[in-house]
Formats: C-alpha cells, sequence, structure tokens
C-alpha cells in the first residue's frame, strides 16, 4: 500500500507507520546555530541549554578522533578544540537522531548514513564557494550545510518505523549495485526517502528551505539554486562512497555554473576528508545501533 501524508496523519498513535515528535531541542539549536558570527564562548552557551548535547560534545572532545593534549572539562575549550562548523553539524545530527532506532532494521547502517550525511554537509558548503557570485550571495552557508546535512533523513525515519520493508529494499540494493535505493524504496515501502523526508519535515514544521531540500533530491533544471545545489552535493557524495560516477551530480553542477576542472577538484577534497568524517561518525554513533 502507498503510504501518504493522509494515510500517516490519520494512523493510531501506537502504529509502526506514525512520526515521531520533533526534539525540542532542534527548533532552538537550528535557530541559534544559523548565526554566521557565533564564537566559542556563544555556542558553548547555546549548548549548555541542551545538556545531552553538551556532554556529547565533550565527550568528543575527550575521544581519540580529537586527540586533546589535556582533558577538555569546559564547553568553550571543546568548541575551539573540535571547530565551530564541527560542532555546529554534530549538534544538529545528534538533535534529530534522538528519536530514532534502527535496531529493527539491520541493513541499515548508521555510521555510514551519519558519515554520508556529515559529508554532505561539508559537499553542500564547498560548492557554495565556488559558485557564481550572483549565485552565492542569495544563499546562506549555514541554510546550505544543514539542509545538506538533512537531506536524506527521512531513510532514518523509515529505518525506525518501516523496518522490514526498508530492510528489504535496502537487502535489494546490497545484492545488485545497480540498483538505486530511492527505486528499491518505492517498490517496497510505497515511497522513497525523499517523500518521507518531506513528511517529516512537515510534521516538524521545518522551515521551508529544508522542506523543499528533504523532499526535492532529484530535481528538474528549473529549480532554485538551494535545492540544486544539495542535490548535487547529496549525489556527489553518494557516487563517491559507492565508487561510481557522479552522472546527477554533474548535470545539476553544470545548471550552476561550476566547470569539470572545479567539479573533480571537489571530489578529490571531499575523498580525503571522507575518512575523516568516517572516523567522526564512528566515534559518535557506533555504539547507538548494530552498524
Amino acid at each position: 500500500m502507498k503510504l501518504t501524508e493522509h494515510s500517516l496523519q490519520t494512523v493510531s498513535p501506537v502504529s509502526p507507520v506514525r512520526l515521531p515528535t520533533l526534539p525540542p531541542g532542534v527548533p532552538y539549536l537550528l535557530s541559534r546555530l544559523s548565526d554566521e558570527n557565533l564564537g566559542y564562548r556563544e555556542l558553548a552557551g547555546i549548548l549548555e541549554g541542551v545538556p545531552t548535547i553538551a556532554a556529547r560534545i565533550l565527550a568528543l572532545a575527550n575521544s581519540a578522533w580529537a586527540a586533546p593534549v589535556n582533558p577538555v572539562t569546559a564547553l568553550a575549550t571543546a568548541c575551539g578544540l573540535l571547530g565551530i562548523g564541527v560542532v555546529r553539524s554534530v549538534s544538529v545530527a545528534l538533535a534529530v537522531s534522538s528519536p530514532f532506532s534502527s535496531n529493527r532494521c539491520p541493513e541499515f547502517e548508521v555510521v555510514r548514513f551519519w558519515q554520508s550525511a556529515l559529508l554532505t554537509a561539508d559537499a553542500a558548503s564547498l560548492l557554495h564557494t565556488r559558485l557564481p557570485a550572483h549565485l552565492r550571495r542569495t544563499l546562506d552557508v549555514q541554510t546550505v550545510r544543514t539542509a545538506g546535512l538533512l537531506q536524506h533523513l527521512g531513510l532514518v525515519w523509515m529505518a525506525d518505523s518501516l523496518a522490514e520493508p526498508t530492510n528489504q529494499a535496502l537487502e535489494r540494493v546490497s545484492a545488485d549495485p545497480g540498483l538505486r535505493l530511492h527505486q528499491a524504496l518505492r517498490e517496497s515501502v510505497g515511497m522513497g526517502y525523499d517523500e518521507a523526508g518531506t513528511l517529516l519535515a512537515n510534521a516538524w514544521n521545518l522551515p521551508v528551505e529544508l522542506r523543499e531540500a528533504m523532499g526535492r533530491q532529484h530535481p528538474a533544471p528549473g529549480e532554485s539554486p538551494l535545492i540544486l545545489l544539495v542535490a548535487g552535493a547529496g549525489d556527489l557524495v553518494s557516487s563517491l562512497l559507492s565508487e561510481r560516477e557522479p552522472v546527477e551530480a554533474c548535470s545539476l553542477m553544470e545548471i550552476l555554473g561550476l566547470s569539470p576542472e572545479t567539479r573533480q577538484s571537489l571530489r578529490e577534497e571531499l575523498r580525503a576528508e571522507a575518512v575523516k568524517v568516517h572516523a567522526l561518525a564512528s566515534t559518535l554513533f557506533s555504539a547507538a545501533v548494530r552498524v
């Protein structure tokens, strides 16, 4: 049966396809972390309002991944050590992942998912810096990064609340590398991760820019620069991690005015970054569920 927004809104509260409640800290974080002028102390002050995330940031700062010279006991010091960009992305990732558990979907690889999400945020940010000036001025870089980070969040919800058919789709993709995940999900579940992302973003009343990025992942040439950029970043990262040619990303980046040389340079930068981001995702999420 194809799932629609209406059917999801009318299911029983105990239904396995119910939409989760937006974690209380997410709107606060999204609004405050969008400030381009945040310093380490201001960032630490924001995170103090969400103690569970503040604790994880401190733990990350003291981890082997960060490799501090001395123990880090102050949140502002942790933010300085990790860097504002990392702290922003990690804080949002931890906040939006908190309502979900994919234990019943063994094919869903949590570390790989968040490696891809964090790397897509980086890719979107890098793409933003290379846009023609007239396009770059129309886009807020923090919105671009957050949109990249949340692009495939619908898949996390599907792995949690629609575990069995989602697992079947992931199994099929694993057995057939030529099968794209969104196609397998539509055949097994009745919708793709982009449609699931739209339902989730609408239920959480996320800003319209984020809703569009989560729901328009295979855009036509006339879409907004933000949608084109985030979709291109997502396909670039997906192709990199699966070692295939980024055909869709190339066409989208051509529309945005980026040369083949720029695209190749971006790919090489992301290839080098992927190892570090995988280690970061492992540090943050490997204990949560099967990876």
